[in-house]
């Protein structure tokens, strides 16, 4: 937009390059499971259904609105609409017809010289009323007096269209159509040897099709306002609940990711337990004497024993996964899985998943009380809460799930400036720790530092002062044990050579004690692999992608 001249521009795919490394928490039982379209409870739990129902767009004739097959006022099928579309302050149609009744007399007319009476003329007025047309004109004979010697009639023209009586033996005209007739009008007046007469002249007054049109518009126009305004209220609230879905698959990736392990860790135990939590029945709902929530507290203390168990003997955070095709679940969903899309790669591969293999270890201490569950369906009268040894702490449970999986260890670490042998920034001293001496063999009743024992540590996450370092040995020097970490402590402040700042260094760890925490052993060597993602590049003269972590 806005460009001058031709551009050319290139779009690339984004994919993600991720490193991975393989660690070691020690040897564990595990559980190796096969579970079918992993998916599908998560699917049907979020999937919500839309209640409002589309509005109809009304299928109305105009010219039908509130008339019969007749033409004519239907009190009935005009109530429908009422009723149909609440409109409560809808008019009644206009009267299709209106008489008007005009008086007209004249007279008494003295008789001329030759003894005739006439001609007399005499002018009258009418209005029709405004979305009328006069159609149609009539009369009576009021009153009149003739004078039998002359021509004897009377004649009432409007329009063009006259209206007569006569007395000699002619038949009188007593009504006539009219040329639809609106506005002021008048009534023209002869008469011959009347001496004086009254008659009531009626007028018809039809109503013009165009005033019934006008009211049908008005009244389908209204229909059709409130069909666009109930159909915008639908849209707006389908266009919010489809938002409102997506938004479930848009969600952070960790989260996506966690989300993902709990419905698998959801479908293990249904297989574990061979329940499917159809009887779990803790909490009452409407109790008396309100109506409120309330737990059972037997039934609480059953289940509570099985949800335990299960939570502290299996190392949910350590359960991996492998998701496979779609082609291994139920043929009839493969079109529906196909189908399944979401803004994170792993996400969708998951809602496509026609089985996923889950392995998930089993804690150390817990092992015979799982070999005695498989085996027998019931929790060994072993891990009860009587016996704490075999609880999980909760500081415990709840270091891991912060993703702490470290061990404390006992001394302290220091990067002591008083070493004999100038210690380098990427080693530190370990002191009032045993874990790498044993008894001197040699009975002399000292302990000795024993390298296999340190070798065990080689190549083990190791946690100082929040920062993660890889072991790469551990030797004793002048009686101090000393760890060579993978990289220098860290040290955020550079010198102009880009080494560390010494007195930033100095600041941070000189002759400082820090507690210390161990983890898993590296396994391996690391190594990087592509996910794909929906996401797109337009790539810019000279531009290129930034890098993760964002350095701001």
């Amino acid at each position: 937009t806005g460009a001058t001249q031709d551009m050319s521009r290139q779009f690339f795919f984004v994919n993600q390059v991720r490193n991975a490394q393989v660690f070691s928490y020690g040897p564990r039982m595990m559980l190796d499971l096969h579970l079918p379209e992993p998916s599908e409870l998560l699917k049907r739990l979020w999937k919500d259904e839309f209640k409002l129902k589309e509005p109809i767009k009304p299928c109305v004739n105009v010219e039908e609105i509130g008339l019969d097959e007749k033409g004519e006022f239907d009190k009935e099928a005009f109530l429908n609409y009422v009723q149909c579309y609440g409109f409560l302050d809808l008019e009644f149609p206009p009267d299709l017809t209106k008489s008007l009744k005009v008086r007209v007399s004249a007279g008494p007319y003295p008789k001329g010289d030759n003894g005739n009476i006439g001609p007399k003329f005499e002018t009258g007025a009418y209005t029709v009323p405004d979305g009328y047309l006069a159609t149609r004109m009539s009369t009576n004979k009021k009153h009149i007096d003739w004078d039998k010697k002359g021509g004897v009639s009377i004649g009432i023209t409007s329009g063009g269209r006259t209206v007569a009586f006569y007395d000699d033996g002619r038949t009188d005209i007593l009504s006539v159509d009219l040329l639809n007739l609106s506005g002021a009008q008048t009534l023209d007046m002869a008469s011959w040897d009347a001496r004086e007469y009254v008659i009531d002249v009626y007028i018809t007054c039809t109503l013009d099709p165009k005033t019934i049109l006008t009211w049908q518009l008005g009244i389908y126009e209204r229909i059709l306002a409130k069909y666009k305004s109930e159909k915008e209220e639908y849209d707006r609230a389908l266009a919010e609940f489809e938002r409102n879905q997506e938004n479930k698959y848009n969600q952070n990736p960790f989260a996506l990711s966690n989300l993902i392990k709990e419905q698998l860790q959801h479908a293990a135990i249904n297989y574990i337990t061979c329940q499917f939590f159809d009887e779990n029945n803790a909490m009452k709902n409407r109790v008396k004497p309100c109506g409120f929530p309330q737990m059972d507290i037997q039934e609480t203390k059953k289940e509570a024993e099985l949800v335990r168990f299960l939570m502290q003997a299996f190392e949910w955070k350590f359960m991996s996964y492998m998701l496979y095709p779609y082609f291994l679940g139920r043929k009839c969903t493969w079109k529906d899985k196909m189908n399944e899309e979401a803004p994170n790669g792993l996400f969708t591969q998951f809602l496509r998943a026609g089985f996923a293999r889950v392995s998930i270890t089993v804690r150390p201490e817990f092992t015979d009380h799982v070999e005695f569950y498989l085996k027998n369906r019931y929790i060994s009268p072993f891990a009860t809460p009587d016996i704490d040894v075999d609880l999980l702490p909760i500081h415990q449970e709840i270091k891991e799930s912060k993703d702490n999986f470290n061990a404390d260890r006992d001394g302290y670490l220091i990067w002591d400036s008083t070493f004999a042998s100038s210690l380098g920034k990427d080693e530190i001293i370990l002191r009032d720790n045993d874990d790498y001496y044993i008894p001197d063999p040699n009975n002399s009743g000292q302990v000795i530092y024993d390298q296999s024992e340190a070798d065990k540590d080689k190549n083990r996450e190791i946690t100082i002062d929040l920062e993660v370092y890889r072991i790469v040995s551990i030797r004793e020097e002048s009686g101090e044990v000393i760890i060579l970490l993978e990289r220098p402590l860290d040290c955020k402040d550079l010198d102009k050579d880009g080494d560390v700042d010494e007195e930033d260094f100095n600041a941070r760890y000189k002759d400082r004690q820090f507690m210390w925490a161990t983890g898993a052993l590296f396994i391996g060597a690391a190594w990087k692999f592509k996910v794909p993602t929906s996401l797109t590049w337009l790539r810019e003269e000279g531009g290129c992608l930034p890098c993760y972590p964002i350095e701001c």
